[in-house]
């Protein structure tokens, strides 16, 4: 018998096309929550490394945020 996750969080580009093929980019999905070929949920997002990468930078807690606020768009997957 196979599994079928509840959900699969892509973080970053190499997970994003290893789920999703060509047709997704983290960049242009990033914070979108799209679906497997097999209709499993998921989120897209950044690798948690680009945010060491982007300490230092006016910009750094804004990226934080941003990615903290994508990883609880999971929180509702996590009961089911």
């Amino acid at each position: 018998e196979r599994m079928k996750p509840a959900l699969l969080v892509a973080l970053g580009a190499t997970a994003t096309f290893a789920l999703l093929g060509e047709r997704n980019a983290v960049m242009a999905d990033r914070g979108r929550i799209v679906e497997t070929e097999t209709g499993v949920p998921v989120p897209i997002t950044i690798h948690s490394s680009a945010l060491l990468c982007s300490r230092g930078r006016p910009d750094a807690q804004q990226e934080k945020a941003r990615f903290v606020a994508e990883l609880r768009k999971i929180v509702p997957f996590l009961s089911q």
